[in-house]
């Protein structure tokens, strides 16, 4: 029989005092949510469907509705079944046939037509796509609270949880119907289910895991840096176990490996029907060099495992990586080779200044608190392969959107941090996590439904973002819903000049308008910030054809003082100029 000591006793008390705070900690996490599912539904019914949004939603529609996966076949096309789904329920959608070549800008065609068949409920019918990636966002924070848990405790885990929810980073990307927020949930659901399957090694267990890499695989081409982690993650376990000796690991690990493999891969192929399938790999016309490559090292004969769709999109995707697309723009200067920092700046002016804190300290904590190997290094490890995959092996700087599968691994990391600082005796630092919760408030009280134009108090905030980036991270014609009620006091009903970043009609909005012209005009004007700084880009018109917006078109704007600013929209009245003369 156990005496009741002293000792004894006060344990029990500690205990019951940590069991009584956990279950109150726990409504923190669960307030955060229910903020994040509200402002995340605001904010995914007010904006404009931006540029990749256009593309995916109807290319989805035509997946379900014509069992065509060519289109748009540059993302692999499990999301845009998942966005889809919803929107082909809804009886009201018209989804035309695919008439035009589905490569190129076909997808942005085929947005326009799908656009004009559904004019009367457009809106309604992205909005019930974006949802879809509410709730993966949401199981995102799901996941992120039971990693977090399982290394610290309940405590921690809500602290990191409710900040997650409420960062504007993560808020940005998760009420819009794009693969970004899809591919952060498969990718952490992936690396999640990998140390899953290490708890109790079972074969079945890597069949699960190698299932749920396959679907991260077939969600977005960005998910193939996870093969290498996994090889990675796989040795990193089986060192780290109880397996006797080294060979025998060897021989686990390898056996493992095969497993994952072999389950992703027949993942990816179920997912796309095993559409082309086994095709000759001379049979494909290759335009990335890095696949041009593996043709020239490879057997021509040799079949290839995977559908033919998926090994086109990666082709395309690959050289898209390899040309910088439409180039890049870092602080003032464009150039079509990037930037290898490029991704190290974005994080710094668009995280909040509290998160980089918590993210510089935490790791610091992270490498010297007592933490089993395998976890010690996993989690940095994944946040580390992605930043540094996608900063040196690709030129597309376009936004921190290509970050977002590393950034739930930071999350945890931070979890070092707090960790002390509620095992800490003085009851001051116990404040700090409130105080960080409540000044995330404020920057979303501050800049919604605004989130994708957010840069932090550093950088100059949402209204000066053009001086350091551009494109996805500031503009992606999501405010042209706030332009009619701009302009509205300048010109009442007449129309305005308007060179907008995106392809939805401005008519939707009842807004009447004539192009801008690249020279000196008296109008009332309204130009997408990603033209004022210089982008290049395209414009698809209501014939569907595709007009080209060359480099610095609006250049001779910024000779002009705007008379407002709707988020990344520039309002100016030249008119007020002429009469001022």
């Amino acid at each position: 029989m156990n005496e009741a000591t002293p000792d004894n006793v006060s344990e029990k008390r500690r205990q019951s005092s940590d069991a009584t705070d956990g279950r109150y900690w726990i409504l923190l996490p669960i307030a955060a949510a229910v903020a994040y599912l509200i402002l995340s539904t605001h904010a995914a019914r007010v904006e404009t469907p931006t540029v990749d949004e256009f593309a995916h939603v109807p290319a989805g529609c035509a997946y379900w509705e014509h069992g065509r996966l060519d289109l748009y076949c540059k993302n692999p096309p499990l999301l845009k079944y998942w966005m889809a789904l919803p929107v082909v329920l809804d009886e009201r959608a018209d989804v035309p046939a695919i008439t035009d070549p589905p490569w190129d800008w076909g997808p942005w065609k085929y947005g326009v037509r799908f656009m004009h068949a559904n004019r009367a409920h457009y809106f309604d019918l992205f909005f019930r796509a974006r949802l879809m990636i509410v709730v993966l966002g949401l199981l995102t924070g799901v996941i992120l609270f039971r990693w977090t848990a399982e290394l610290f405790n309940s405590r921690t885990a809500s602290i990191v949880t409710s900040l997650f929810f409420l960062s504007p980073t993560v808020l940005a990307h998760a009420h819009l119907a794009t693969t970004d927020v899809g591919c952060m949930f498969s990718v952490f659901w992936s690396v999640f289910t990998l140390r899953w399957a290490y708890k109790e090694p079972r074969w079945w267990r890597f069949l699960v895991a190698g299932a749920v890499l396959g679907l991260a695989l077939s969600v977005k081409f960005t998910a193939l840096v996870l093969l290498p982690l996994f090889v990675g993650l796989v040795v990193l376990y089986r060192w780290r176990s109880t397996v006797r000796a080294g060979k025998h690991r060897a021989i686990a690990a390898v056996g493992d490996i095969g497993i994952l493999l072999a389950s992703a891969l027949l993942t990816v192929n179920l997912c796309m029907g095993l559409k082309g399938t086994w095709r000759p790999l001379d049979a494909y016309t290759f335009s990335s060099s890095f696949c041009k490559g593996v043709q020239r090292a490879l057997p021509g004969p040799l079949p290839v495992p995977l559908p033919e769709d998926y090994v086109i999109g990666f082709d395309g995707q690959k050289m898209d990586a390899e040309s910088g697309e439409f180039g890049g723009y870092l602080m003032g200067r464009w150039s079509q080779d990037g930037w290898w920092y490029y991704n190290l700046i974005a994080l710094a002016v668009k995280l909040p200044v509290p998160f980089l804190v918590m993210i510089t300290i935490g790791v610091w904590l992270w490498f010297r608190g007592r933490m089993d190997g395998r976890e010690r290094w996993a989690v940095p490890a994944s946040a580390a392969v992605f930043l540094v995959a996608l900063s040196l092996l690709s030129r597309l700087n376009l936004g921190i959107r290509y970050l977002l599968p590393g950034l739930p691994f930071l999350f945890i990391l931070t979890g070092a941090l707090w960790a002390r600082v509620l095992a800490s005796p003085k009851r001051w630092l116990g404040m700090a996590p409130l105080a960080v919760v409540a000044y995330s408030c404020v920057v979303l009280a501050v800049v919604h439904p605004g989130y994708l134009s957010f840069f932090n108090v550093p950088a100059g905030g949402p209204d000066h973002g053009e001086r350091w980036l551009v494109d996805s991270n500031l503009d992606w014609g999501q405010d042209l819903y706030r332009v009619r009620e701009a302009v509205g006091p300048l010109v009442g009903d007449e129309p305005i000049r308007l060179l907008y970043f995106g392809h939805v009609d401005p008519g939707l909005y009842g807004i009447r308008y004539r192009p801008l012209l690249p020279y000196p005009t008296e109008d009332v004007i309204a130009v997408s910030m990603n033209y004022l700084v210089g982008n290049s880009y395209v414009v698809v018109g209501p014939d569907c054809e595709v007009l080209h917006v060359p480099r610095d078109y609006a250049k001779w704007l910024r000779a002009h003082t705007p008379v407002r600013r709707v988020g990344s929209i520039v309002i100016f009245d030249t008119r007020a100029v002429s009469q001022s003369k």
